[in-house]
């Protein structure tokens, strides 16, 4: 056996069996088959190889081919066709016929091969691929033709005749292979074939055909069988459509299904048919062939589609009447409109809830309808639904046609270019829960008037203790310096309990300015250290670059002070408190208030102390809540933290759980470092003696008014008082060059103290101005104006100290 020059066949591994290769190969054939029929039978050299098997082996070898090459067929079966090649076997032969099988297309070559005997001979190969229904490489099909010319041949009519003999047998080779692939292709297809000799009155059918008609394909039909096998309700249109095919003067296609029933089975099946009739040169029909195929799973499936189509058109009917009842009777508002608000459709309800007539609504913009106030928020909400967001939640008020307004939470979609909402009228809701935090605001008030009213009874009784003991004529010196430093804390305690009220209530005057909010963290961090005690250990987290905020500062230090006073009481002198700065670009959801993105800096406040549990969580920044033992907190730290962060334009939010610690965050705008005040140092020389200074005092309280005089004057200052703005101004226009400095209170009847020294400013440029007041809510929305305050109750230190700074710009 000859090797050189192998052709690479696809696989790895020959010598298998050959009665069992065959075997296989025979068993995917039928008895009746006639492609191994005519394989068998054919003078034509014909093997068979199965690439799907390792090294694509010979399964099918005819007799034809054992004479042609002196082997047997034991010796062939299950080798791979290189067995024939040998030395003289050319490599450009063995390459293209090792592209046409990589590429799974047919090829007609001439190659030199040798037989059993060594001798060499011109194989002519016709090789095609062979494919099942699925279109998927199932055998080769190989023809070979030995087309060697004998060297001692003789030119002439020998070789024309071994020529003509050669072509005529390639034609039969082409022809027996133009068959096969027919057959193979029609039973891929599985089409069956029907074949009708008019002359003869003779009916071929293929197996496939009889099964159609229930009958075994080794029993010979007649067109009898064929119109007996007819559904009698297809019956007439059928041989219509067949007489129409065989008619010399319509020549029509016959084209027609129909149904049949099963001869030997019983069964019904649908059958699509098709074919076409031959003419002699009479115009006689001799002769119709055509194809069948068995449809039934298509007509099943049709069938089912058609009940799918109904069943689905009753059920859109049934819901679209659905639709159109709730449409009708639902007592909430339903709303079509486009994305710029001009209302499409509304239901019936929109009369019932607010008495507009759907004439009144169509057309018009929605926005026409909705509280101004709401009109904002409302044009936003449009803006989320035309980007293509849902609404889930959304509530504004819209105008009643008496004028009066409803409230309605609506949920909405946006579709096909459209806003499709529904409203719910919480009008009633609102009113209840209005009701509700009302009782509850005059709840907090009272335990806010007991709080305020307990901690100031208890100032007012030293202080009135400590003034009666002054009163006594045997007191000592030292018991007077006593009771007299016991009245001073006393009224510290009780402007620091004022503040904290206001700071709680948004309304303390604050002193914004600029800051670096890690510096200052850093530098409270040192009053934290010594207020926590040893046992509890100080962490600090700074970001690396600054982050500012603009608030006031002492209000800052307090706020923090505060939290980590909670902190360390909450954690029983042992654990840890962190102190971290970051940034954030919003505010979370948190008490009511949606997400607020912007740029914030942060500052928390973290403990691994005993937690909050949830029932005190909603409480922790009213007035005077605390959770601490009597005499141990005055429950206004968080409400002051609370108060500051809220009037500062930010917020406070905590995270906690019981036995886990707590994370007080409080949110601050971030802004930049351009407003950033050098340090304010004292003057030394501010308290070395009083200013020669002439001070206009103005306030309406006669007790306040004189008090502040007499300080003054024993300060060394001279002093004119008014008792009002108007009877200020007109002091200044008598001479104003007699006044250094106009110390004023705020609040009066009339004209304030802000309306006066914006007027005295207007008018006497030059002239500082100094307020005083207890509390002003025009100061804590809008700030000193520009002028330095003095808050009350102030000492006399500090009045000096603010004065002399004022005359001091002089």
């Amino acid at each position: 056996m000859r090797v050189s020059n192998e052709i690479d066949y696809p696989g790895s591994g020959t010598g298998e069996d050959a009665a069992r290769i065959e075997a296989e190969f025979s068993e995917n054939r039928t008895t009746h088959d006639p492609f191994a029929s005519a394989v068998r039978a054919t003078r034509m050299p014909i093997v068979v190889t199965n690439p799907r098997l390792p090294d694509n082996p010979i399964v099918f070898v005819n007799d034809s081919f054992c004479q042609l090459t002196g082997y047997s067929r034991h010796e062939i079966v299950g080798q791979n066709c290189r067995f024939l090649q040998g030395p003289e076997t050319r490599p450009e032969d063995v390459q293209a016929i090792r592209d046409a099988i990589r590429e799974e297309r047919s090829i007609e070559i001439d190659i030199r091969n040798h037989r059993r005997d060594g001798v060499p001979f011109w194989n002519r190969l016709l090789l095609a691929p062979v494919r099942d229904e699925a279109g998927k490489l199932t055998y080769f099909f190989a023809s070979q033709l030995d087309v060697t010319m004998e060297r001692d041949q003789l030119v002439g009519l020998q070789a024309a005749n071994a020529v003509l003999s050669s072509e005529r047998a390639l034609a039969e080779q082409r022809l027996a292979l133009n068959e096969v692939t027919l057959k193979l292709s029609v039973d891929a297809a599985e089409i069956g074939t029907w074949d009708l000799d008019l002359t003869a009155n003779v009916l071929n059918w293929s197996p496939r055909t009889k099964a159609m008609f229930g009958i075994s394909p080794d029993v010979s039909c007649s067109m009898n069988d064929f119109y007996a096998g007819l559904h009698r309700d297809d019956r007439d249109v059928t041989e219509a459509a067949f007489a129409s095919a065989l008619d010399p003067e319509r020549r029509a296609t016959y084209d027609v299904e129909y149904r049949t029933i099963g001869k030997e089975d019983g069964i019904t099946r649908w059958v699509a048919a098709k074919g076409r009739g031959i003419f002699d040169d009479e115009g006689r029909c001799i002769r119709a062939i055509g194809t069948a195929i068995d449809i039934t799973r298509r007509k099943a499936t049709e069938d089912r589609l058609r009940e799918l189509n109904a069943t689905l058109e009753q059920r859109v009917a049934e819901s679209t009447a659905e639709r159109d009842r709730m449409w009708r009777l639902t007592t909430d508002l339903m709303l079509v409109a486009q994305f710029d608000a001009t209302i499409v459709s509304v239901n019936p309800a929109w009369t019932a809830l607010l008495g507009w007539e759907r004439d009144e609504l169509i057309g018009r913009p929605y926005l026409d309808f909705v509280h101004p106030d709401d009109q904002p928020a409302t044009g936003s909400e449009t803006l989320r639904l035309t980007d293509g967001m849902t609404t889930l939640r959304f509530e504004n008020r819209y105008r009643h046609r008496d004028g009066s307004y409803r409230w309605l939470s609506w949920s909405a979609v946006p579709e096909q270019s459209l806003i499709h909402a529904v409203a719910r009228d919480i009008t009633g809701e609102k009113v209840a829960n209005e009701a509700l935090n009302q009782a509850q605001k005059m709840d907090a008030v009272g335990q806010l008037t007991g709080g305020v009213a307990h901690d100031f009874n208890n100032l007012l009784t030293v202080i009135r203790s400590a003034a009666d003991f002054l009163r006594r004529a045997d007191i000592t010196d030292e018991n007077r310096r006593r009771y007299i430093d016991a009245i001073s804390d006393t009224a510290d305690r009780g402007a620091k309990l004022t503040g904290q009220l206001l700071a709680f209530a948004r309304r303390q005057p604050l002193k914004p300015e600029v800051f670096n909010v890690g510096d200052k963290v850093a530098g409270v961090a040192e009053m934290v250290r010594s207020l926590l005690g040893s046992r509890i250990a100080l962490n600090v987290e700074l970001p690396p670059e600054p982050f500012h905020a603009e608030a006031d500062v002492a209000q800052f230090d307090t706020a923090i002070l505060n939290l980590a006073v909670n902190a360390r009481d909450a954690m029983s002198s042992e654990g840890s408190l962190t102190l971290t700065v970051r940034p954030a670009s919003s505010i979370p959801s948190v008490r009511h208030h949606a997400e607020r993105p912007g740029s914030y800096v942060t500052i928390s406040v973290t403990d691994t102390g005993s937690g909050i549990t949830l029932e005190n969580l909603s409480r922790i920044f009213e007035p005077f809540f605390t959770t601490k033992d009597v005499g141990k907190g005055t429950g206004l730290g968080l409400s002051q933290v609370f108060g500051f962060a809220k009037q500062s334009g930010g917020d406070v939010l905590v995270e906690s759980q019981a036995g886990t610690g707590t994370t007080f965050t409080i949110y601050l705008k971030l802004v930049s470092a351009n407003g950033v005040k050098p340090i304010d140092r004292p003057d030394a020389e501010q308290s070395a003696h009083a200013p020669n200074a002439s001070v206009l005092v103005v306030e309406d309280n006669v007790g306040v008014g004189e008090f502040a005089t007499t300080m003054l004057q024993d300060l060394g200052y001279r002093t004119t008082w008014a008792a009002d703005a108007y009877a200020a101004l007109d002091l200044l226009a008598q001479d104003d060059l007699m006044f250094d400095v106009v110390f004023t209170d705020v609040i009066m009847p009339g004209m304030t103290g802000i309306e006066l020294g914006e007027e005295v400013r207007r008018r006497y440029p030059g002239l500082p101005i100094v307020l005083t007041s207890g509390y002003s809510h025009v100061l804590a929305e809008n700030g000193h104006h520009g002028f330095d305050l003095l808050q009350k109750p102030y000492s006399v230190e500090a009045m000096s100290r603010v004065l002399r700074r004022a005359v001091r710009h002089l």
